[in-house]
């Protein structure tokens, strides 16, 4: 099975993004900071996709972080980045 990161996962458009890709035979690897999002959308996803995703709470911009995860995934096909801060600054 594909493996693809999904930044953002447990936001509205990434969680939905998350469902679609375990319907298309992919496995994502969900990293969140959940600073706008919340931890309940990842057991909503394990409800829906039978527990077909990886999960981590972790910032994107934390990069040992996130090669670390990366690591220890195997090999990773692709990223779909959807983190960011809804906020206008």
């Amino acid at each position: 099975m594909r493996k693809i990161v999904l930044t953002g996962g447990a936001g509205y458009i990434g969680s939905h993004i998350a469902v679609s890709l375990v319907e298309n035979g992919f496995h994502p690897v969900i990293l969140d900071n959940f600073s706008t999002s919340d931890k309940k959308v990842i057991d909503a996803l394990k409800t829906l996709t039978n527990n077909g995703f990886s999960a981590f709470q972790t910032d994107c911009r934390n990069e040992a972080e996130v090669l670390k995860i990366i690591k220890a995934q195997g090999e990773i096909s692709g990223v779909i980045h959807k983190s960011g801060k809804p906020e206008v600054f």
